[in-house]
C-alpha cells in the first residue's frame, strides 16, 4: 500500500494546513489506512472524528476497497462536516450526538459494525465506557 499512501499523503498535508488540525500522526493514519485496506470492512464505526483527518484516510481506503462500504462517524460537534471532501460524502454518514447516550438509548447497534475506530477522549474513565 506504499504507493497509495505516498500518493494520498500530499493531499492530506494540504488538508492539514487548511484546517490547522492534524493531531493524528502520519504513522497512525497510514497504519489505520492499511488495516482498512487489508480487512475490507463494509461498515466502519468512528467515534470523535473532530475535523475529519482520520475520516479522510478511512474513506480513501474504503473507496479503493469497493463501491459499497460506508463510514459512520459520531461526534458531539459537527466540525468535521464542513471539512469533508465532497468526493467522500456519498460514503460517509455523520451523526451529531453523544455516542454513549445513543448506545444507552438503544439507538446504536455496535454488533452491526465490522471495524471500530475510537479516537475520543483519551482518559481511563472514558475508556471504561467502551472497554470490558
Amino acid at each position: 500500500y506504499g504507493v497509495e499512501i505516498a500518493a494520498f499523503r500530499p493531499k492530506m498535508r494540504v488538508w492539514c494546513e487548511k484546517t490547522n488540525s492534524c493531531k493524528f500522526t502520519d504513522y497512525e493514519a497510514e497504519m489505520l489506512y492499511m488495516l482498512i485496506r487489508e480487512n475490507k470492512p463494509q461498515k466502519v464505526f468512528e467515534m470523535a472524528p473532530n475535523l475529519g483527518f482520520s475520516s479522510h484516510w478511512i474513506l480513501h481506503a474504503l473507496h479503493l476497497n469497493d463501491n459499497t462500504s460506508v463510514l459512520h462517524s459520531f461526534d458531539i460537534h459537527s466540525n468535521s462536516v464542513k471539512f469533508m471532501d465532497p468526493d467522500f460524502k456519498s460514503r460517509w454518514v455523520f451523526t451529531l450526538g453523544d455516542y454513549a447516550k445513543l448506545f444507552d438509548d438503544g439507538k446504536l447497534d455496535m454488533e452491526s459494525y465490522d471495524f471500530l475506530f475510537i479516537d475520543a477522549l483519551h482518559e481511563e474513565t472514558f475508556a471504561r465506557g467502551y472497554c470490558k
